[in-house]
């Protein structure tokens, strides 16, 4: 049975929360309940049963009903709603807060008991209605829609500085994996280890335990630009002023690196320029780290974990990047691989990588 043919099942075996929910997301192209559209465009609509019996559960019944249309929208088609009728925070029934002889001709569904139901039923439906929206309003489990687009999600984004709405609105990183990380985003700067762990576990699936961990303070050469370097005579001259020895400067805090590994082969390349584990690192670190350092991302390669060459092998084979001479005996050496954020922002990967030299296993 669909979904559908479960909710309208009499009697009903679900709550009422519940209930609601599962019908707002089947028409979750029509206005909400408690919205500020008109009640014949709302695609659930709320009684109250004047039944005197004692009711088991918070709704009576949940059926289809077809919407009366007058003559300009008749053309547009038959439409109908939901209509749910509830048993609680209601003006009849055996539960009113009026006086019983004022409720009990109710059940007696004469013309004019009806319509004195149906004039009471406008208050139900609105009263209900946003008993629902107070309730659910600050629920994620009840609110939240695939893909974070839903209000409570975007009002949290929205309170840590992140506004992700719009036509030109980016893909990476999801809207979920932000929302998972609000709190952290939310202090302002983020510390090393914050970004570490936030690393870890947006990237689970990618690492499959395979060890990370970021290194602060590497450092690295920063270039002068022209108009600072020293020129005798004629700019930047003044000793203890503004005169300096070179056209670089080490500076310790302007890059950190990520460490990945040890792993195989097969899943270095999975974390190499063009690899989609990469391009989810660097998108994640860009959103991260909104501190003007640059980030490497270092890969410990297992070289022992290279299949053996054979010349007469087919398919393309690179010394230094699928075939290795070393002796038989495995040395449990390690090869690092290291990429720079930076320059894949600027320039698209090509074939070339950037090699290291083999160190041994710190293990």
């Amino acid at each position: 049975m669909i979904l559908r043919d479960l909710l309208l099942i009499d009697p009903p075996r679900t709550w009422f929360f519940n209930a609601v929910m599962l019908l707002e997301r089947l028409t979750s192209d029509q206005p909400r309940i408690g919205s500020d559209a008109p009640r014949a465009e709302e695609a659930l609509s709320f009684r109250h049963s004047i039944s005197f019996s004692f009711q088991p559960n918070d709704i009576s019944s949940i059926c289809w009903v077809e919407v009366i249309q007058d003559a300009e929208t008749r053309l547009d088609g038959r439409r109908g709603r939901y209509e749910i009728t509830t048993c609680v925070l209601g003006l009849t029934g055996a539960d009113s807060p009026l006086p019983l002889y004022h409720v009990e001709d109710l059940v007696l569904e004469s013309d004019s008991d009806l319509i004195q139901a149906a004039f009471l039923d406008m208050f139900h439906n609105r009263l209900t209605a946003l008993l629902y929206r107070a309730r659910s309003k600050y629920s994620p489990s009840r609110e939240f829609l695939r893909g974070a687009r839903d209000p409570l999600s975007t009002r949290l984004l929205a309170a840590v500085g992140i506004d992700r709405g719009g036509a030109g609105e980016p893909t990476q990183p999801p809207r979920s994996h932000l929302l998972g990380i609000a709190a952290l985003l939310a202090t302002g700067g983020s510390t090393g280890r914050s970004i570490e762990n936030a690393l870890r576990g947006l990237m689970a699936r990618d690492l499959e335990e395979t060890p990370l961990i970021l290194k602060q303070l590497t450092g690295s050469w920063i270039e002068f630009d022209p108009d600072q370097r020293n020129s005798l005579g004629k700019r930047n001259s003044e000793m203890a002023v503004n005169w300096v020895l070179g056209t670089r400067v080490r500076h310790p805090a302007h890059r950190a690196r990520v460490v990945v590994g040890p792993l195989p082969p097969t899943r270095a390349r999975h974390f190499s320029p063009g690899g989609d584990g990469f391009e989810r690192m660097n998108d994640l670190v860009q959103a991260l780290c909104a501190e003007p350092v640059a980030v490497d991302v270092e890969l410990l390669i297992d070289q022992d974990a290279y299949p053996p060459f054979f010349l007469r092998a087919k398919g393309a084979r690179v010394l230094g990047e699928n075939v290795f001479l070393s002796s038989r005996k495995r040395a449990g050496r390690l090869m690092r691989r290291v990429y720079s954020l930076d320059d894949v922002k600027e320039k698209p990967p090509g074939p070339t990588i950037n090699r290291g030299t083999p160190v041994k296993d710190p293990r």
